[in-house]
């Protein structure tokens, strides 16, 4: 599938996040820098406001630093980089980054998590979502590829705040999607360590499949990198292998539940369960995103959701659907892991900032979506064709040139509907 020569005048610019870390933080930073700058004052007016300066807030950083640089100092690198770009002190960015969800403690409300695989789906394929609920940050998707001296990672997609290095909610190119959800009270809290977006962000990039995501998550209680402050961290995963898994995370162990047929939740939501025992043995994509429109999944907070329908046979082609904003107003966008460049779009806020300021009738956006899914199916057979005869560079654009067409349809659309 190719962009008419129409399609490719109104494209959408595209970003690349790939590289060394530095210069995926010095793009992300110059593209983000007002709303990186803005959010990053926000913390700080929050810390001085609890009676914390500067030097309180480095050495309440100084575990979590530590830590950092022993299991991934790429993050480092990028977070410097960000501040620079942002004109902000790299030292108290990183800080802001370590520490700006210990708001989490102070009642956001909790985001929700479902799975499913086996015969509960209606080919086989795993699939998970993720409906996230905050602070009304401007939102992004991207796909990140690095590329790191003496070690690797896996490339990943994410959805996170436009400020952030961290992920809400991921998934890699070997098949592994994950979220990271506010849980239940920890009556044994603890500070001193790593939240859980920079825990999600390392498991997509070190772990392949639900086995090995559990068995970081065991290292990192039993070395006392996690800390989720006085609330446990509900954790969903699925993967290409038919698993699904969630991990109820406290600070000193978890509560693991895995599954080969079936579905997860991570909260009940009105509704929810009874859609999901409905639709069993004939769940997909199309399915989980329409669950996410149910008036108890879809609250007043939700800013964005990403859906994965999980490929066993080959996860790097798979489909990741990002929606950014509320689900009722904001159109869920195809994604592939085998693209380089993400639409600037996606990444800088704009298609988040656009859906705020409409609000379509639930038939056009499922409209969009039937076009979209057509637009994804069609890429993916072409860029498989091309990927399995060696010409990669080229498969790659056509996922590349798939996403910016269905962000430039979307950006039609909710500046029509206006």
């Amino acid at each position: 599938m190719r962009l008419t020569t129409t399609d490719k005048e109104r494209r959408p610019p595209l970003i690349t996040l790939a590289g060394a870390p530095e210069e995926i933080g010095r793009t992300w930073g110059e593209m983000n820098a007002e709303a990186i700058r803005e959010h990053y004052m926000e913390f700080i007016s929050e810390a001085e406001e609890r009676g914390l300066d500067d030097v309180a807030l480095l050495s309440r950083a100084g575990r979590a630093t530590e830590i950092i640089e022993e299991i991934a100092p790429h993050w480092g690198a990028e977070c410097d980089a960000m501040a620079e770009a942002a004109d902000l002190p790299a030292d108290l960015f990183f800080v802001y980054h370590l520490g700006k969800y210990r708001e989490l403690l102070f009642g956001v409300p909790e985001c929700t998590s479902y799975a499913a695989a086996g015969a509960a789906t209606a080919e086989g394929r795993s699939l998970f979502h993720k409906s996230r609920d905050n602070r009304a940050r401007w939102q992004a998707a991207y796909v990140k590829r690095q590329q790191l001296v003496g070690d690797e990672v896996y490339a990943f997609i994410s959805v996170s705040d436009v400020s952030d290095v961290g992920c809400m909610m991921m998934v890699n190119e070997r098949g592994l999607a994950g979220s990271a959800d506010t849980g239940a009270k920890d009556e044994n809290p603890f500070y001193q360590g790593l939240m859980n977006p920079w825990i999600l962000r390392y498991l997509a990039e070190r772990a392949a499949d639900c086995n090995q995501a559990l068995a970081i998550l065991q290292q990192m209680v039993e070395a006392r990198f996690y800390a989720g402050g006085d609330m446990a961290t509900n954790w969903m995963f699925a993967d290409a292998a038919g698993n699904v898994l969630r991990v109820v995370n406290f600070n000193h162990h978890l509560e693991p539940e895995m599954i080969q047929d079936g579905f997860l939740l991570n909260s009940e939501r009105e509704g929810l369960r009874e859609f999901m025992d409905e639709h069993s043995g004939n769940l997909d994509a199309t399915s989980f995103k329409r669950a996410s429109r149910l008036a108890s999944v879809a609250q007043d907070t939700t800013i964005s959701s990403l859906t994965v329908e999980i490929d066993p046979q080959a996860p790097q082609y798979n489909c990741a659907w990002a929606s950014l904003g509320h689900p009722e107003d904001a159109p869920y966008v195809p994604m592939s892991l085998m693209a380089e460049r993400t639409p600037r779009a996606l990444a800088d806020g704009t298609l988040y900032q656009a859906s705020l300021e409409w609000e379509p009738e639930p038939e056009m956006l499922y409209e969009l979506e039937a076009d979209f899914a057509l637009r994804a199916a069609e890429a993916e057979a072409e860029g498989r064709a091309l990927s399995d005869a060696g010409q990669v560079d080229k498969a790659r654009g056509v996922f590349e040139d798939m996403t910016a067409a269905c962000v430039a349809d979307a950006l039609e659309a909710m500046s029509a509907g206006r």
